[in-house]
């Protein structure tokens, strides 16, 4: 039971770690995306 119990316990932290990595990489991506619009955008002017 308490094997089971470290499993469970790892395996919440590893989604926890998976969520947080995607959620900075989102965060990354549309950041650099709006940086992106707003070179164009000056660039067409």
């Amino acid at each position: 039971g308490s094997i089971r119990n470290i499993i469970n316990a790892m395996h919440k932290f590893e989604v926890t770690i998976s969520l947080t990595i995607v959620f900075h990489t989102m965060i990354r991506i549309k950041g650099t995306v709006t940086e992106n619009k707003r070179h164009y955008f000056y660039c067409s002017i």
